[in-house]
C-alpha cells in the first residue's frame, strides 16, 4: 500500500485520488456515514433537554430506552462526510477556476437541496393547514413567507427535511473554501482547533450552527497539507476507535440514568469522542474492503445521496403508520420496528429511486446532483482512462 505521505499531486499536496485504496475507502465510508445518520434519526428521537412542555418518548423497557439512547450517541457524526469532502476538494491542486467550481457545487449540492426541501415544506404547510403535521417543528399552516423560507433554508433552525441542513452548510463551506485553504496552509491545525472548541462550547451561530461540519472540513484540508497524519491514523486508528467508543458508552449511560435532563458532561464527552471517532472511523473503513461487505456498499453507492435526502420524509410516513397501528414507542412491537425500520428504509429508497430515474432521468439527475448510476459509471471510466 502506498503511504499517504508518498502520494502527492502536481502542487506538492496530497491527492487522495492518486491512492486507489483510499479512494475506494472514501466511497464506502460515505455509505457507512449515511446509514449511521439514518439510524440516528429513527423515531422517536430521544431528547436530552429538560422541558416541561415537551413530552419525552416512553419505551417498553429500560433496555429499549438504553438501545435508543446508544443509537443516537454512538453513531459516527457528519464530520466523517465533511472530512472526506475536505480531502477531495483541497487535494485537487492546483484548484480549478473558482467560477467553474461554484457552478459544479451549485449543481451537485444547492439545486438538489432546493428540490428536496421546497416541495416538502409546501407539503407540510398544506398538512398543517388541515391540522396535521405538527411534529415537523415549523409552523407553516398560515403560509407566511418567513416561516416557509426558514423551513427551506434552515437559517435559524433545521429545515423541515432535517438532514438537508448538512447539504446547505456544505455548500456555504465550499463557497468559503479558498479562504479556508489559505488559512490552513498558514496556520496548520489552528482552524480545526477553533472549530472544535466552538463545537464543544456549543456556540450557536445562524446557518453554520453545526461546528462538526466545519471542523471535519478543516481537518480534511489539514490532512492534505500534512498527509503524514493519515499514515499515523492507519497505524493507530484502532486505538482512537476504542477510546471513542468508551467515551460514547459512558455518555450513553449518563443520558440513560438522567433521561430527560440536560447533563452537560454527557454532551462534552460525546463532542470529545467525535474527534476520536474521526480517525477511528477512517481506520475502520479498511475492513469494508472485504468482498461481501464491499459488494453491499458498491450496490448502495449510486443511491447514496437519495438515501441521505429521502429518509426523513419516509421515516415520518412509516412512524405515522406505526402509531396508527400500535400506538407509540411504549408498545411491545417497538423493538421489532426499531430493527426492521432501517432495512425497510433502505429497500424503499432503492426501489423508489430506480422508479424515479426510469420515470424522469433528467429530473432525477438534478435531484441527486448528477449521482445517477450512468453518470457515476461514466466518471469512473474517465478516471481509469486518465490513469
Amino acid at each position: 500500500m502506498a503511504t499517504a505521505a508518498g502520494v502527492v499531486g502536481e502542487a506538492g499536496y496530497f491527492n487522495i485520488r492518486a491512492n486507489r485504496e483510499y479512494a475506494e475507502r472514501i466511497d464506502r465510508l460515505r455509505i457507512f456515514a449515511v446509514l449511521g445518520i439514518m439510524i440516528f434519526h429513527l423515531p422517536p428521537l430521544v431528547t436530552y433537554q429538560s422541558d416541561p412542555d415537551r413530552t419525552l418518548p416512553v419505551f417498553s423497557s429500560d433496555w429499549i430506552l438504553f438501545l435508543k439512547i446508544a443509537s443516537q450517541t454512538m453513531i459516527p457524526g457528519m464530520m466523517v462526510l465533511t472530512m472526506i469532502t475536505g480531502l477531495l476538494v483541497f487535494g485537487a491542486q492546483p484548484a480549478p477556476p473558482y467560477g467553474k467550481s461554484v457552478r459544479k457545487w451549485t449543481r451537485r449540492l444547492f439545486v438538489p437541496f432546493l428540490i428536496w426541501t421546497v416541495p416538502f415544506s409546501l407539503l407540510v404547510a398544506v398538512l398543517q393547514s388541515f391540522g396535521l403535521g405538527s411534529e415537523y417543528g415549523h409552523q407553516l399552516g398560515d403560509f407566511e413567507i418567513w416561516p416557509l423560507v426558514d423551513s427551506v433554508l434552515g437559517i435559524t433552525t433545521f429545515p423541515v427535511n432535517v438532514p438537508m441542513y448538512f447539504t446547505r452548510s456544505m455548500f456555504v463551506l465550499l463557497l468559503l473554501s479558498p479562504l479556508i485553504w489559505w488559512l490552513v496552509r498558514r496556520t496548520g491545525p489552528l482552524l480545526f482547533l477553533i472549530f472544535a472548541a466552538l463545537k464543544i462550547g456549543q456556540v450557536q451561530v445562524p446557518v453554520l450552527y453545526s461546528w462538526s461540519i466545519c471542523a471535519g472540513f478543516a481537518l480534511g484540508a489539514y490532512l492534505v497539507v500534512q498527509p503524514e497524519w493519515l499514515d499515523h491514523i492507519e497505524q493507530h486508528g484502532g486505538k482512537y476507535l476504542v477510546a471513542a467508543l468508551c467515551l460514547l458508552l459512558v455518555s450513553a449511560l449518563i443520558r440513560f440514568m438522567y433521561y430527560g435532563q440536560n447533563v452537560r458532561i454527557a454532551t462534552i464527552l460525546t463532542d470529545v469522542a467525535d474527534f476520536f471517532m474521526l480517525p477511528g472511523t477512517w481506520w475502520l473503513g479498511r475492513y469494508f474492503a472485504y468482498p461481501r461487505i464491499a459488494a453491499v456498499f458498491k450496490r448502495l453507492n449510486p443511491y447514496n445521496f437519495a438515501l441521505f435526502a429521502a429518509h426523513v420524509p419516509l421515516i415520518h410516513i412509516y412512524w405515522n403508520l406505526f402509531e396508527a397501528w400500535f400506538g407509540s414507542s411504549a408498545s411491545p412491537a417497538y423493538p421489532v420496528f426499531f430493527f426492521i425500520h432501517p432495512v425497510l428504509l433502505v429497500g424503499s429508497i432503492l426501489y423508489l429511486s430506480k422508479f424515479a430515474e426510469w420515470l424522469s432521468p433528467t429530473l432525477w439527475s438534478y435531484a441527486v446532483g448528477g449521482r445517477t448510476r450512468n453518470e457515476l459509471n461514466v466518471r469512473k471510466e474517465r478516471a481509469v482512462q486518465a490513469g
